[in-house]
């Protein structure tokens, strides 16, 4: 399978089926979907008549869907909540509903973030991430986790889970979380356990903002997250499968009131570049 270049539809300002659109003319070959709100809009995304959309746009468009993101549950919080709390519930249905969409879509794979901050909860999480895997396995998809954790508690804690499930690495988050150089951790993984990695996030940030944990978006190839060297790795490990542009193409410094299409046209290009021989 060759390497696909998707955009994540978030760091598009216009969401839902034009956004398929948009990603078409931006050069991009695919998007990884977020939720479309998830439970606080009461899970449109299971909405037949929504999934047609977002499937006929795709079919106009020449796009593909590799991937839907637990955008909601990453913003409610809830992977960490204690087992028969409102919150764990609001994960599970939230979890159940996103992979039967996926699987009714014929989307291969759903992710999830798992941002741990507190060190106590995390049997909490690992609990959740075997019960997403679970309901993944029995409609025939898979589960993709990306995490705030080192290379050694990633391996520990994707053996912990068990049941298949897979890691997304971002080229430029280990900088913004402070949980290692990226270059360095992808490298590592590539020689240990190359078969984790379902999918990469790129984007780029400048050195001076690593610190403020978040992203603070520049063109791809810009910034300090050292792109050029680990697309070059992921080209020599042979991987085959989607590399998504996780850049936010509405937000300061990269656009400061300018066009978004023009900007991730450009991001688009410089992506690909990365990945050329």
């Amino acid at each position: 399978m060759a390497i696909k270049f998707g955009v994540c539809e978030w760091g598009i300002p216009v969401t839902g089926p034009f956004a398929v659109t948009l990603a078409a003319e931006m050069g991009y070959d695919g998007l990884q979907l977020g939720d479309c709100g998830g439970s606080s809009m009461q899970y449109p995304l299971n909405n037949p008549r929504v999934q047609e959309a977002y499937l006929r746009a795709a079919a106009d468009s020449g796009m593909e869907f590799g991937s839907i993101h637990l955008r909601s549950v990453f913003q409610d919080k809830s992977i960490d909540a204690p087992a028969g709390s409102p919150l764990s519930e609001l994960f599970k249905t939230s979890v159940s509903n996103t992979i039967k969409a996926a699987a009714q879509m014929g989307i291969p794979e759903v992710m999830g973030a798992a941002m741990i901050r507190d060190r106590e909860l995390y049997p909490n999480v690992v609990s959740h991430l075997r019960y997403a895997c679970q309901v993944a396995e029995d409609n025939g998809v898979v589960f993709t986790v990306e995490t705030n954790l080192t290379n050694e508690e990633n391996f520990h804690l994707l053996e912990e889970v068990g049941h298949g499930i897979k890691l997304c690495f971002d080229a430029c988050n280990p900088y913004l979380h402070d949980s290692g150089i990226p270059g360095e951790m992808l490298k590592e993984i590539l020689a240990k356990k190359p078969e984790i990695i379902r999918h990469y996030h790129f984007k780029d940030t400048r050195t001076e903002d690593f610190h403020i944990g978040r992203p603070a978006p520049v063109l791809m190839g810009t910034g300090g997250a050292d792109l050029e060297t680990q697309a070059r790795m992921v080209l020599d490990s042979g991987f085959g499968g989607w590399v998504y542009s996780e850049t936010y193409y509405f937000a300061k410094p990269l656009n400061d009131g300018g066009d978004f299409v023009g900007l991730a046209k450009e991001d688009c290009r410089r992506l690909r570049r990365l990945f050329s021989r």
